[in-house]
């Protein structure tokens, strides 16, 4: 009863940011590495040391990417903080979450994703929409998946997945066909 609680408020809270975000800037298609680095701090319930609120804003960032890091997400180290957040990005971080970290290509991910019901389908490299990233987030069992896999820090907690893993996740490097050898 007490996760359920959390995720009723941690989605009652996402949807309230993102709200005010979609009317503070309403032309915003998309989202940017800083948008999504903040809204997953808040997912996963956690807070900016005392201090940083006199830093620059790329500076907020890398302190934000290293909170995020020492916990295991880190899709955003070396990331450019204005950077388009892509359906790949959104894929990898939602499939680490529920089903864990494997092999699987992105492209694969985005598949296994979307049929389940989490993701829509799209190009790795295509950016994402800002209304699919929220819609996305807002799923109770996403929401709680992130929240958990990273709240504490990495190696603190068992990742253990929500979903299984596909039977036959796809291969790192795809195969070439015999046809084409």
């Amino acid at each position: 009863m007490k996760r359920f609680s959390v995720v009723l408020v941690l989605s009652a809270a996402l949807l309230a940011l993102s709200f005010a975000q979609a009317q503070a800037v309403p032309e915003a298609k998309t989202m940017t590495n800083a948008q999504l680095v903040g809204l997953l701090l808040g997912i996963a319930g956690i807070e900016m040391p005392e201090g940083t609120e006199n830093l620059s804003d790329a500076e907020v960032f890398e302190v934000q990417v290293n909170m995020l890091a020492e916990r295991g997400i880190t899709l955003f180290v070396d990331a450019n903080a204005d950077g388009i957040v892509t359906y790949g990005l959104i894929a990898n971080l939602a499939y680490d979450a529920l089903v864990g970290p494997n092999n699987a290509t992105t492209e694969a991910k985005i598949n296994y994703l979307a049929g389940a019901g989490y993701l829509p389908s799209g190009k790795a490299s295509g950016a994402m929409p800002y209304s699919e990233i929220i819609a996305a987030l807002n799923i109770p069992e996403l929401t709680e998946a992130v929240a958990e896999a990273y709240s504490s820090p990495f190696g603190g907690r068992a990742r253990t997945g929500v979903l299984a893993a596909p039977a036959n996740p796809a291969p790192e490097t795809p195969e070439i066909p015999a046809s084409q050898v």
